[in-house]
């Protein structure tokens, strides 16, 4: 038996049941009041003389007058659309009187200037005796060349992966084939960079947009697909294409194949706002490990792949059967929805809603575990990291899964069952801390220099775990931080001769200070220590035995390395203020949904925003 057979039904199965997840209930809105001049129930927003304007008509098709209030659907409590936006109807009120079959205009200004947000995703909406019709809205800032790349970047970075597949798969059948898809991939890295480097750093939920920049949002088909970056995203996005750079220039054109539609699928967990998406992702990417881990490593990584994606199927089932309505973009009511700010917004604690004998939130939080965990190699000596480090291809794709992972524990946890998160975090921060001690130790004892890494990598997820339990903007900085630096050290570590790059690559991950793998377990430290002293105190004493592990162990090394990733870990350990700074702000939005601000939150910059607080209060 070959993965070859594995792996694409494997695929083929996640794509189908994401589609009949997919397909919920849309309920249209129906009435006397009829919209009029909104091509799809939606008003694009064009460059006027006051900012970016739009208007539509309203019509009365009943036979009795109708009263009818506009307004923009979002409040101060529950924040949907940015600053500077208003609505009215054309006498500049927002209250009339429709007799039977007048027509109405409405019109719409957007002032950007007011906020910070680039462009808008939205409705407005218009009420009529006890109902109310929706209409959504669009506007965006970008003209030109740079316009239409901030449209579609995260189509762009999405495609390309798919593209270098393709040309990789073709390049035994055309000269120049590996020229062309190692071309493809460099533009993927240096789009992935522009992106991150162009992200509104202040940006938060607080501005709008459920705190998402350079949105993507429309029909596909009998679906919506709704694509949306921050921070975090940005990160994870900039180190998958790091990864299938990496890739072009170490692997044949089959696997090279094989690791893009693996990348094209993680990164389709870091940009998708819809469930069911993230899941059809990550069956993607998994299918991948299964069909480059080949006949030696088809048990584990079939056995991993199946467990994952079967709880997190769970987990959306589960999820889907209490979750509360979302709009598309077009105004119709999708009940039960599975976008991640619906569900988000979802009572999950309502009495009577168990999973696996716990409540709803919690036993969902369990399977979020059962599915991401293993894949992040939260397991004494990287669980199945180890043998991921004897080919390049394997290597590679479990950087960029272990890297996923982390941020999905991170994205559904804080982000759309936070009761969950408070309810485990002294596991987390006890369990995370056990992970340290155990990793560090077990790195003493290691004597194979090449899996030693393995040890150090679950040091990192560790402290990551520490950070989540700690509840604090930088403890969630610092998951997502030490392990996307953590991975990088862990590939570097995975040579098998000894190496000055390897060597580099071991201190990295080890977290020892003045390396880019430092401020993981630094700001996780800081974030747990007031509220888990004692778990604070056993990761220290497996930090101190990874961190001596990883100088005892250096050897001299010859041969050439990967001078830009040498750099670039030493900078970054340096000066880490141009990274950390672009997760701050999402830090801070996925904190503030598990408490409210206290004196233990640290942050670049301060004070906190007004408006922050959590669904328990107090600090942590």
């Amino acid at each position: 038996m070959t993965a070859r057979p594995v792996a694409l039904p494997l695929t083929l199965l996640a794509m189908l049941l994401s589609l009949m997840l997919l397909a919920s209930d849309a309920r249209a809105q129906p009435g006397p009041l009829v919209v009029e001049g909104a091509p799809g129930n939606v008003v694009e927003l064009a460059v006027g003389k006051g900012g970016h304007e739009g208007s539509f008509f309203v019509r009365n098709t009943g036979n009795s007058s109708l009263p009818v209030r506009v307004r923009l659907a979002t409040s101060d409590e529950d924040v949907r659309l940015p600053r500077g936006l208003s609505v009215t109807f054309e006498n500049k009120v927002q209250n009339a009187t429709l007799a039977p079959g007048e027509a109405r205009k409405v019109q719409i200004l957007w002032t950007p200037s007011q906020g910070r947000a680039r462009e808008v995703y939205g409705h407005l909406a218009l009420e009529v005796g006890g109902t109310v019709v929706h209409v959504g809205l669009h506007g965006e800032l970008g003209t030109g060349a740079s316009g239409f790349l901030a449209r579609h970047i995260l189509t762009v970075l999405l495609l390309l992966p798919l593209l270098t597949a393709v040309v990789a798969l073709l390049s035994k059948l055309r000269d120049g084939g590996e020229k062309i898809s190692r071309g493809i991939a460099v533009a993927h890295l240096a789009l992935a960079t522009w992106l991150l480097v162009n992200l509104e750093r202040d940006f938060g939920r607080l501005d709008g947009n459920e705190g998402l920049q350079y949105m993507e949002r429309g029909p596909v088909g009998p679906v919506e697909a709704y694509l949306g970056v921050d921070g975090a995203s940005a990160l994870v996005s900039w180190g998958l294409a790091a990864t299938l750079l990496a890739g072009s220039f170490l692997l044949p054109g089959q696997a090279l194949a094989v690791l893009s539609f693996s990348v094209a699928g993680l990164t389709m967990t870091a940009f998708c706002q819809d469930l069911a998406w993230v899941w059809a992702g990550w069956a993607l990417g998994l299918g991948g490990l299964v069909w480059l881990g080949g006949k030696e490593r088809l048990r584990v990584s079939g056995s991993l792949a199946l467990l994952s994606l079967g709880a997190l199927a769970a987990l959306i089932v589960a999820l889907r059967g209490a979750a509360g309505g979302m709009l598309l973009l077009s105004g119709h009511e999708v009940i039960p929805s599975l976008l991640l700010p619906a569900l988000l917004r979802s009572n999950f604690l309502a009495p009577g809603q168990t999973l696996l004998g716990l409540p709803l939130a919690a036993g969902g939080w369990v399977l979020l575990c059962i599915g991401v965990l293993p894949l992040a190699g939260a397991w004494p000596g990287g669980g199945w990291l180890r043998g991921a480090c004897s080919k390049p291809g394997s290597s590679l794709l479990a950087a960029g899964i272990v890297l996923a992972a982390i941020h999905t524990l991170l994205r559904l946890g804080a982000g759309v069952i936070p009761e969950g998160v408070v309810w485990a975090a002294p596991a987390l921060s006890w369990g995370g801390a056990a992970l340290v001690l155990v990793g560090g130790l077990g790195a003493w004892g290691e004597q194979v220099a090449s899996t030693r890494g393995s040890w150090w990598m679950s040091v990192q997820v560790g402290f990551a775990l520490v950070g989540l339990g700690s509840g604090t903007p930088q403890g969630l900085v610092a998951a997502l931080w030490g392990v996307a630096m953590g991975a990088l050290g862990w590939l570097l570590s995975c040579e098998k001769e000894p190496s000055w790059s390897g060597g580099l690559g071991g201190l990295v991950v080890a977290g020892i200070p003045g390396l880019a793998g430092f401020w993981g377990p630094a700001l996780a430290w800081l974030g747990a220590v007031t509220r888990y002293p004692g778990a604070a105190l056993l990761a220290a004493l497996g930090w101190a035995a990874a961190v001596g592990a990883a100088v005892r162990g250096l050897q001299a090394g010859q041969g050439k390395g990967p001078w830009g990733a040498a750099v670039l870990l030493l900078v970054l350990g340096i000066w880490p203020g141009g990274g950390l700074r672009v997760l701050e702000r999402w830090g801070l939005d996925y904190a503030s949904y598990l408490y409210t601000p206290g004196p233990t939150w640290v942050a670049m910059r301060s004070p906190f925003p007004a408006g922050y607080g959590g669904r328990y209060g107090g600090d942590p």
